[in-house]
This record gives structure tokens, sequence and C-alpha cells, in this order.
């Protein structure tokens, strides 16, 4: 009894000894080193640790100053203080579990030199995915709640600052939860002039939560940044408007309903999101859609986009990644894209001359696209409960290498009717003086059928246009370098009387070319005329009860007033009268002087 009395209380002295010893500075730091070179020898580089602490009654360990190089001995990994609660006794199982993981100051400087290359950590992933190179059986490692604070990760040279990290894993080691608050984001970007782009994203709050059947991602206070260094585009030329893709403020908030995440494929519910920019005029107030992506592509379905007055829809869209392996090009479709707006909502960003378009507008159209060409279907847009209706269809062009010069938009209109008075209604909606007003309410129901063409700050205009006053076929361009209307018109049969209002003045057979002064500066502020001249063939027309043929007509105007002179060429005499005119509401008023020309 009394050898078992020693022996016991030689074993417990030697427990407390042990159990002292492990509370010793020395020795936790000894058994650290001794960690730490295993480690170094696992991963093939550098980890050293500058100080440990291990409190055995709570089951604490605090690392201070934990390193991890890469393998070309870079700095890789810093982290100023990790605390952790271990449980001992699975240690007996091979088994390491964690929880309540706090670590304090963590740096990480991470690249991928190509794509072709590994990254630089991609070693850890390795080391720590095989089994043990002696064949015995792999020490399984869990975590429960982790916390990182004062996080700072750069990434090929971007920068990746993070306040506070928490995540709270299952015990396949999966998140259940994690938050991340205050996430700040820069990068940069090379423009198409080689200038440099500053990018910045600072996201308030991210959580992820999958305790919910299904797991949902919530993105508060998003705020993203651009900066190219280059002036607006819009500067001096604010017709533009002021969306610049190099220069945004975009402030948004998300929710995201996450139905599947495989390997290779997302599939996710966008239940919210909101996206304003005051600079730029963007306000979305609501966008919701589901979202299904992998590797080959993206499939929307569902979408609905709210701005103040206008919302847009779809029932689906397919988005195809240009994959070189399999031979496949970038392409795009979509469904029917049904749109209820009012255009000033796109005023600010996109569109200045629109600010004043309070009109309601219908518009459907069917849309598909490859990385080269844009092309429109079955579109279809709609005013004032069909009052004014326009079908067509077109393509966008020249847009592959980004160069504006080359741009080219086609479109083929194959009908267009406007109710009497819609047209002057339409005009009335842009923030442009109107000209020839009673001459526009003359032409009362209009059909349209024709095509145009847009090139780089160049219109091109043609078609047929019938009328209750006759059918006009024209031919016509808009040049905004040059600032000029120029183009032509012919017409059969054509109502004068009803469109100039001179009384005995009836039908007519003309042809005529027209050039006209579209810039502001330089039409008079207070002129009723546009700036320009008109050079017409009349081929017969009626006056009282006289029928002239072979008839000459040149008009100049100032934009005070126009001068014209008409000239009826004969076998002995030339008959001709000059006139003058101030307004076209009211050419009645024309001031006339005839004239003979005798034939020598």
């Amino acid at each position: 009894m009394r050898a078992t009395a020693w022996t016991t209380g030689g074993l417990v002295l030697l427990l407390s000894i042990a159990f002292l010893l492990l509370n010793t500075s020395p020795v936790q730091n000894w058994l650290m080193r001794r960690a730490t070179q295993a480690l170094s020898d696992k991963l093939q580089t550098r980890v050293s640790v500058d100080d440990v602490g291990v409190t055995f009654l709570t089951c604490d360990v605090k690392l201070h100053g934990l390193r991890v190089d890469d393998r070309r001995q870079q700095p890789m990994l810093r982290v100023e203080q990790a605390v952790a609660d271990v449980d001992l006794w699975p240690l007996l199982h091979n088994k390491v579990h964690l929880s309540d993981i706090e670590l304090t100051g963590v740096e990480a400087n991470l690249y991928k030199a190509s794509p072709d290359t590994a990254a630089n950590y991609q070693f850890v992933i390795d080391a720590f995915k095989n089994q043990d190179d002696s064949g015995g059986k792999k020490m399984e490692v869990t975590l429960d709640d982790v916390v990182a604070s004062r996080v700072n990760i750069r990434y090929n040279g971007n920068t990746v600052l993070l306040d506070r990290l928490a995540a709270s894993l299952d015990s396949d080691m999966m998140p259940d939860v994690v938050e991340m608050d205050s996430l700040r984001v820069a990068w940069t970007t090379t423009g198409r002039q080689g200038n440099t782009v500053d990018h910045g994203l600072n996201v308030g709050r991210l959580r992820y939560d999958t305790r919910d059947s299904v797991p949902l991602v919530g993105v508060e206070r998003a705020h993203y940044t651009s900066d190219n260094h280059l002036p607006r585009k819009n500067t001096g030329k604010p017709h533009r408007g002021f969306f610049d893709v190099g220069h945004l403020d975009l402030t948004a908030s998300l929710q995201l309903a996450v139905d599947h995440m495989g390997q290779d494929t997302l599939r996710a519910t966008v239940k919210k999101c909101v996206a304003t920019d005051a600079v730029t005029g963007i306000d979305i107030r609501e966008l919701q859609c589901g979202l299904v992506a992998n590797r080959h592509g993206i499939d929307l379905s569902d979408v609905v986009v709210k701005q103040v007055n206008t919302v847009v829809r779809l029932s689906h869209a397919h988005l195809a990644l240009p994959d070189a392996e399999r031979g496949v090009p970038f392409s795009f479709s979509t469904s029917t894209i049904t749109v209820t707006a009012v255009l000033q909502d796109i005023a600010r960003p996109f569109a200045p001359v629109l600010s004043r378009f309070t009109l309601p507008v219908q518009m459907s159209v069917v849309m598909d696209g490859t990385a080269e060409r844009l092309s429109f279907h079955n579109a279809v847009v709609r005013m004032a409960g069909r009052k004014f209706e326009v079908k067509a269809s077109g393509t966008v062009t020249g847009f592959t290498h980004g160069e504006r010069h080359e741009l080219h938009v086609h479109f083929d209109v194959p009908s267009m009717r406007a109710k009497e008075g819609m047209v002057r209604q339409i005009i009335k909606q842009f923030t442009t003086k109107m000209f020839m007003n009673k001459q526009l309410q003359a032409l009362g129901d209009i059909t349209y059928s024709g095509s145009f063409d847009v090139y780089w700050k160049r219109e091109q205009f043609r078609g047929q246009l019938n009328t209750q006053a006759g059918t006009l076929a024209f031919d016509m361009e808009i040049n905004g370098l040059e600032k000029l209307l120029t183009g032509s018109v012919k017409a059969t049969d054509l109502k004068l009387s009803d469109i100039i209002s001179v009384a005995g003045v009836g039908n007519a057979s003309l042809g005529a070319d027209f050039k006209f002064d579209i810039s502001r500066e330089r039409v008079p502020a207070g002129g009723k005329l546009p700036v320009g001249d008109v050079t017409a063939h009349v081929d017969e027309v009626s006056y009282r009860f006289v029928k002239m043929k072979n008839i000459d007509v040149t008009i100049h105007s100032d934009g005070m007033t126009a001068d014209g002179d008409l000239v009826a060429p004969h076998k002995f005499l030339d008959l001709s009268c000059s006139f003058s005119f101030t307004d076209t509401d009211e050419l009645h008023k024309l001031k006339i002087k005839p004239g003979i020309h005798l034939h020598r």
C-alpha cells in the first residue's frame, strides 16, 4: 500500500511539474519552434512565430507575429495576433478542433502572374489537400467561429481592406454565416487611350447566410467610383449626357437568394437591387431577375427594372460566353423586351435633349447580337393610345474596336403613322425651336415608310411620306460636323394651298433641294425662319384658272427674312416674280413683285 501511495504520489508530482512546465513561456516557445519547423518542412518555406502563450486551464492559444513566406521567400502572410480555443482531447485521435478564432492585423501579399501560372499561395492549398508523405493518417482540422479584424490583402497590386470578417462554419467546414464590415477594394486598369483608370469599391456590410432553406446574400451601402483622369465626355458638349464609365459615383444595395452554388454553376434570384448615381442621373428604384450562370454562359429570367416612371420587363435572355476550345463566340439573345417609359428618366445620363419629354411611351423589341453586330427585331414604339406608332427593325455595327467613327446604326421602318397634331406634340417635347407650325398642322394624319442610317455625327433619312396634302418622297442628311440639314424632296399632285395658305394656288408636281443651317449660334434669336436655301423646279402648278409649267424657284433665308425668285421661261420671254416673307405661318402676307424678261 505504501509503495502504491508513493508511486501514485510520484506520478501526480510528475504531472504537476509537467503541467507547470507547459505553462511556462520557455517550454511553450520551445514547443512552438518545433511545430513551426515541422510546418516549414511541410510547406517547404519559412514559417515563424515571435511569441506564443498557452493557458491549459482554459485551452487558449495566443500567437504573436505569425509569418509565412511563399516559395520565393517573399512575405506572403503576416498576423499580428491569433487567439483560439483548442480542444485537447481530439488530439489523441489525430484531430485538431479550433473554436472562437480571433485574428488581428492580417496582411497578405498574393499574386498570380498569368492565367497559365500557379498563384503564390497554391502550395499551401496543395500541402494540406494531400495525405502525409509517410502514408500515415492525415490530421483532421475543424474550425468553428472565425473573426478577423484589420485585414489588408494585396492581390496582383490591387488592395482589399476589411475592418472585420466573421464566419461561422459547420461540421463540414462550410460557412453558415459570413459577415464583412467596411470592405474597401481599390484597383487600376488601362483605358483605351493608354491612361490609368482608378476604381474603388466600398461596401458597408456584406452578409452571406445559409441557415434558411434558401441562402441569402445581402450587400448594403455599396459605393463604386471610377476616375480615368480625363475630362468628362460631356465637357463642353452637354447634349451628350452625364453618363461616362470613366467617371462613376454609384451607390447600390442588393439582396440575392442563392438557390444553388456548385463548382461550375450558380443559380440565384436577385430579389432586390437599388442603384443611384447623383452625378450621372442613374436612378434604378428596383431590379429583380432570376440568374443561372456557368462557365458557358448566363441565363436571365423574369427580369424587371424600374426607374422613376419607367418599367422594363423581359421573360428571358441568354448570354453565351466565348470559348476558344469549343469554338463558341460571344453572343446573346432576348425574348420580347417590353418598356413603359417616360423618356425624361434617361435624360440626364444619356440624352439631355429629352429633359422635357414627358409623353408616356410604350415599346417592345427582340434583340440578339455578337461581338461584331447588334440586331433589333419587331421593334414597336407607341404613344398616346396609338396616335403615334412606329414599326422597325435594325442593326448596329462598327463597335468592335470601340472607335466611334466606325459606328453605324441602320433601321428599316416599314410602317409609321401619326394622327393629326401628334408630330407637333412630339416636337414640343424637345428643347428646340419650332418652325412651320401651320404647315405641319396642314399635313393632317401622316404615314411613313423608309429607312435611316446613323454614322459618326451624321444621320441620313429617306422614304415616302403620305399626308392629306399629298405624297412626298424625300432623302435628307443631318451633318453634325458642319451643322447642316441637306436633302431633296419630290411630290406629285401636292396640295400647295393647304400647306402655304395662299389663296388661288392649286395642286403642284415639283422637286426641291434644300440646305439649312442648324447651328444655334448662327440662327438669329428673334427670327421665325430657318436659315438656308431652297432650289425647286415645279413641273406643273395651277394658280386660280391658269396652269403653269416648268417653273424654277430659289429661296434664301437669313432667319429673319426669306427672299425668293420665281422664273417661268417661255419662247420669247420669261415671266418672273420676286417675293419675301418673315414668318412661314403667315405666308398669305407674301410681298410679291412681278417681272418680265424679254429674250433678245
